[in-house]
């Protein structure tokens, strides 16, 4: 099984695109190496990102994530400079990055629209399905965790292409509660979710 979104903790449990919420240190990178994918992001809570060693690091090939905007954070002006000076320099260098989205989705909606990627994921998403709609009529992706079965949207979000994901950090409760979460999926939908949502994050990431 492939994790959409995870955190590194334990390092044997390699399957999974690794996100980061802040800016890692160069050791925490080389502990790291071995998982499917490594992406570097930096949330609005964290630290006033330096963006030289963000570029630095996407020009060595790690991915992006996770970046967005939050409602719960202060400083939304700040927040949707950054969230753009992100999208620009992953923009540059071709990359598909990983968003976090707490409120916020018209904002940005409007911003994704405007910097034409050629594809994204809302990680964790927990919109509704209009919105879910708009978002992949622009090159988006949807990223559904276990929280979202508690959204109203929930049923109509999985008539939707999606990615299954834990937003754990990484280890045997990690896995196993893809494992069950991967098998709801795939009961409710009866198909394989699991075999799903890995053929779609091969297709962009490789």
């Amino acid at each position: 099984m492939l994790d959409s979104h995870a955190h590194a903790k334990d390092l044997k449990y390699k399957d999974a695109l690794v996100c980061t919420d802040s800016l890692p240190s160069r050791e925490d990178l080389e502990l790291w190496k071995n998982f499917y994918k490594v992406a570097i992001g930096c949330l609005p809570n964290s630290s006033k990102p330096d963006y030289f060693y963000f570029e630095e690091l996407i020009r060595e090939g790690y991915e992006v994530g996770e970046i967005g905007l939050d409602k719960r954070f202060n400083c939304e002006e700040e927040q949707i400079r950054i969230f753009q000076n992100l999208l620009s320099i992953s923009k540059s260098y071709s990359k598909i990055p990983t968003i976090h989205l707490i409120g916020h989705y018209e904002k940005a909606f409007n911003i994704l629209k405007e910097m034409k990627l050629n594809a994204f994921i809302i990680h964790s998403y927990s919109g509704s399905y209009e919105m879910a709609k708009r978002f992949i009529s622009i090159g988006g992706l949807i990223s559904l965790s276990p929280s979202a079965v508690r959204l109203k949207s929930f049923d109509k979000l999985l008539s939707l292409p999606f990615l299954s994901e834990t937003d754990m950090e990484t280890g045997i409760e990690q896995y196993e509660k893809l494992k069950e979460w991967n098998t709801y999926l795939s009961d409710k939908l009866n198909k394989d979710i699991s075999k799903q949502s890995e053929e779609i994050l091969r297709s962009i990431y490789g």
